[in-house]
C-alpha cells in the first residue's frame, strides 16, 4: 500500500496562506507540488516547493516561496484515515509585489511544524489535508510604505488539501 517501506508520493496541494502577524494583510491562497519517499511504514522523508501569497493590501502582496524538506512521523488508525506530524525547514523567499520600494523581498531561513492526514482513494492515490506553521528569520528595521515595518522572526501558517499519487 501507500504507507510501504520505499513508497514514493507525488502529491499537489492547494489551499489557504497567511502571515499571522496582526498587521499583515488579508489572508490569500497557495498551492505547491512535493515528493515524499516512505522510509518506513511509520517514517517518511520529503522535500516541497510552494508559493504561498500571505496576504494581499489593496493591489500590493506579500508572498513567500519556501523550498524545504521535512520527516513525517505517520499513525496507524484502525480506520483507513491516517494522520501524521511533521517537522521541517528551508529557505524561504519572502517577497512584496506592487509596494513601490526597492527592499521587495529577500531569502530566510525557516522552521515548520506540519500536522495532517491522509486517506486512500485506491491503492495508489490518496486524498489529505496539510497545516502547517512555519517560524521565519525576516529582516529586523526594513519598512515596507504598504506592509509596514519587518520583524527579525515572522510566523506563516496555511492549510492545504492534498492529492498524492503513490508509485
Amino acid at each position: 500500500g501507500p504507507w510501504a517501506k520505499t513508497t514514493n508520493w507525488l502529491s499537489f496541494r492547494a489551499g489557504y496562506a497567511r502571515n499571522s502577524d496582526p498587521n499583515a494583510g488579508d489572508g490569500m491562497y497557495g498551492y505547491g507540488v512535493g515528493y515524499q519517499r516512505m522510509l518506513s511504514s511509520r517514517v517518511s522523508f520529503g522535500a516541497s516547493v510552494q508559493h504561498d501569497i500571505l496576504g494581499h493590501l489593496g493591489a500590493s502582496q506579500e508572498i513567500t516561496v519556501p523550498f524545504t524538506v521535512e520527516f513525517d512521523r505517520h499513525f496507524a488508525w484502525k480506520g483507513a484515515f491516517r494522520p501524521y506530524v511533521g517537522l521541517g525547514g528551508g529557505y524561504y523567499f519572502h517577497k512584496y509585489y506592487r509596494t513601490a520600494t526597492a527592499n521587495t523581498g529577500a531569502p530566510g531561513a525557516g522552521v515548520f511544524l506540519s500536522f495532517g492526514g491522509n486517506l486512500p482513494v485506491d491503492d495508489r492515490h490518496l486524498i489529505g489535508i496539510d497545516a502547517r506553521v512555519s517560524h521565519v528569520n525576516g529582516r529586523d528595521g526594513i519598512v515596507n510604505p504598504v506592509f509596514g515595518a519587518e520583524k527579525a522572526s515572522m510566523n506563516f501558517w496555511s492549510i492545504k488539501v492534498n492529492w498524492a499519487y503513490a508509485y
